[in-house]
């Protein structure tokens, strides 16, 4: 669709609200889409080329991209205030930072196959980016976008806990089935405002990045940007999932620690030291990564302690229901999946630094599991390590 011409007030999108560069609106057929607001004005060259810049990744994109938000292929230019307006489908559980953020105060974690499920909606975003020569240089947490709400994690800690369900979570049961059974779609990159197509012959850019997670190659006089400064902005995302807190600062490097000791999260350690390491040729594609987290979360829905065990469980607690003794025994095996309240010490490797663990307690299924001595304070633990996050 080509650009419309519009005053100060669009006259097919009545603009609702207004949070951040994002806004919500109405359109022509009353359906809720998002607004993408450009300010043009402090730098009206590279602004400006910048916004059409934008405009032409998502149009190249296209919509049969998963992990890439629905560009409505709908934009407008507001000559008065310099301003550029993208139009795309509205995600309404806003964005991934602010779901992380929800359990910081609990010092809790995100639900691991939840996790791994929002993990493969970005990478297959990502995917979508590198298949088609864009490296998209600022992925971060702000710019990942979620169709379902905090709440499905939260339910699903509940019933790990056996807590007393009543009617109010019938309808965070009913999300939870939807996020679980629907197609993909429900995580996306809703950004690319930094990005840039390079071809699929070439995969680096002349300028390193801006902002986000920065790569130790993106950084000094010399640094540039690559499909694999996109890795390793994946790899700080993976930590942020796992972990629901903030990457080391880099003068309080460490190795990662993921709190929830199982099997399944052991690989996403193992994963994210790969994603993140300081050479950019030894940090995987995103074939290999999408391909690792696919493989994550198959054996994780065939294992003992699937969702599905849980949404019987979750099914049986409401009110009507007849718990069962099958469901109350198979949610039981979930019983050493509870984080404690000190974060476990993991090396590079995916292995306990703690003398009472070591790397076969990673193995063994989450029912078998021995949780690790606690007490220890959180940022004491942090030793010099290799990443760049910041």
């Amino acid at each position: 669709m080509p650009m419309r011409l519009v005053s100060s007030e669009d006259p097919d999108y009545a603009v609702l609200e207004r949070i951040d560069v994002q806004g919500l609106g109405r359109g022509p057929t009353d359906k809720i889409v998002a607004c993408r607001k450009i300010e043009c004005s402090t730098n009206s060259d590279t602004s400006i080329k910048a916004a059409f810049n934008e405009v032409g990744i998502w149009s190249f994109l296209g919509d049969e991209c998963k992990g890439i938000a629905r560009f409505s292929h709908d934009w407008s230019w507001d000559p008065d205030s310099l301003t550029m307006r993208l139009y795309m489908t509205h995600y309404p559980e806003g964005n991934l930072e602010k779901f992380i953020r929800r359990f910081l105060p609990q010092y809790r974690v995100i639900f691991p196959e939840i996790a791994v499920r929002i993990a493969i909606g970005i990478a297959e975003g990502l995917k979508a980016c590198h298949d088609r020569g864009i490296i998209h240089r600022n992925l971060e947490p702000s710019i990942i976008h979620l169709a379902y709400s905090v709440e499905i994690s939260d339910l699903c800690w509940m019933a790990v806990e056996q807590s007393t369900l009543g009617e109010e979570h019938r309808a965070q049961y009913d999300t939870l089935c939807r996020f679980l059974d629907g197609p993909s779609g429900s995580t996306v990159i809703a950004d690319f405002r930094r990005s840039e197509f390079v071809g699929a012959s070439q995969n680096k850019s002349a300028d390193g990045v801006v902002g986000g997670f920065a790569a130790p190659e993106c950084l000094g006089p010399n640094g540039y940007s690559s499909v694999k400064s996109d890795i390793y902005n994946f790899g700080c995302i993976l930590f942020r999932l796992f972990e629901s807190s903030k990457m080391p600062s880099e003068r309080n490097r460490s190795t990662m620690r993921l709190r929830t000791g199982t099997k399944h999260t052991a690989k996403a350690q193992e994963l994210i030291w790969q994603c993140i390491h300081t050479k950019p040729e030894s940090r995987p594609d995103i074939n290999a990564v999408l391909q690792t987290l696919s493989n994550m979360l198959e054996e994780w829905k065939a294992g003992p302690t699937s969702t599905d065990i849980l949404k019987e469980y979750i099914n049986s607690q409401l009110p009507g229901q007849s718990p069962t003794q099958t469901t109350t025994r198979g949610v039981s095996s979930y019983a050493q999946l509870r984080p404690p309240h000190q974060p476990r010490h993991l090396s590079p490797s995916g292995t306990h630094s703690s003398a009472e663990d070591s790397s076969e307690d990673l193995s063994r299924s989450i029912d078998s599991y021995s949780e690790v001595s606690q007490g220890e304070d959180r940022t004491s633990r942090w030793a010099s390590g290799r990443c760049n996050c910041m």
